[in-house]
């Protein structure tokens, strides 16, 4: 066995990252908050995913957003709500789940 090989892990193993840099993108209009259901699932967000939500981007008619819709907070898209009176409070940037998870 050759004790000599090179790992990418070990090249890595001084780095430090802080996913605050990677993930939030304007921290003072960041929240997050907890996904609840199955309704998400074919946009990749799964119940009881960590939820990235940014109140300062414009949203677009394919985003994501955190929407309150007769007066019950969503996770909905964009496109699947006009037409409807509601409020958004957000564009959701990340979900973030347990691999792991049983």
């Amino acid at each position: 066995m050759n004790s000599n090989f090179a790992s990418p892990i070990n090249d890595q193993m001084g780095l430090s990252l802080d996913l605050n840099q990677h993930l939030i993108k304007h921290p003072a209009a960041t929240f997050f908050m907890r996904a609840a259901g199955e309704s998400m699932c074919a946009a990749g967000i799964l119940d009881g995913d960590l939820l990235i939500v940014d109140r300062s981007l414009r949203p677009t008619k394919n985003s994501i957003v955190i929407a309150v819709i007769n007066g019950e907070l969503m996770v909905k898209p964009l496109k699947t709500i006009t037409g409807q009176d509601f409020q958004v409070w957000g564009v959701v940037t990340y979900a973030i789940h347990d691999l792991c998870a049983s």
